[in-house]
């Protein structure tokens, strides 16, 4: 997929990510706001299952 971007943009750097990624980078770095750890971590699985616990 991101060899077929690359192609399509001609040699323009671009950066290719799944949702998981972007959101998850998107999280992290704005993780105050979103009120979560900095630190947290992603979980890889096959069915994808989020568990927030509030305390």
């Amino acid at each position: 997929m991101c060899e077929k971007v690359k192609e399509l943009l001609q040699g323009e750097e671009v950066i290719v990510k799944i949702l998981h990624s972007f959101c998850a980078e998107l999280i992290k770095d704005h993780a105050d706001r979103c009120k979560v750890p900095g630190d947290f971590k992603r979980f890889e699985a096959k069915s994808h299952i989020v568990i927030y616990i509030k305390r």
